[in-house]
C-alpha cells in the first residue's frame, strides 16, 4: 500500500474522520481523530475530501450489504468520486469493487 500512498494523492472521507473520533470516544483507539489526521497530514499529505459528499449520502441508500452507516457513506463517497478505497475491512473488500488492500511483503 505504500506504493499507492507514494504515487497518488490520498484523501479521507469526512465520514471516516467522524468514525475515527467515534472509535476514540468508545475506547477502541487511543488517539483522537484530530491527532491522527494531523499526523497523517504532515507525514503523507492526507487531506479531508468533501467534494460530492451530498451525492454520496444519497447514494448510500443503495448500499444494502451493511447496516453500518459509516461504511455505507465511506464506500458511496469513493464510488461517487470514482477513486480507490484503501481498507483492510474484509466485508468492504468483498462487496466494493473500488476497495483495495495489499499486504506489504
Amino acid at each position: 500500500m505504500l506504493d499507492v500512498i507514494d504515487s497518488q494523492e490520498v484523501a479521507l472521507c469526512p465520514m471516516a474522520a467522524l468514525e475515527i473520533e467515534y472509535l476514540h470516544e468508545i475506547g477502541r483507539i487511543a488517539s483522537s481523530s484530530r491527532a491522527i489526521l494531523g499526523f497523517l497530514g504532515e507525514k503523507i499529505g492526507l487531506k479531508v475530501e468533501d467534494r460530492r459528499l451530498a451525492e454520496a449520502l444519497l447514494a448510500a441508500r443503495d448500499v444494502k450489504w451493511t447496516r453500518d452507516p459509516f461504511d455505507r457513506i465511506i464506500v458511496s463517497h469513493a464510488q461517487v468520486l470514482r477513486v480507490s478505497l484503501m481498507t483492510k475491512d474484509s466485508t468492504i473488500l468483498q462487496h466494493c469493487r473500488c476497495a483495495i488492500w495489499k499486504q506489504e511483503e
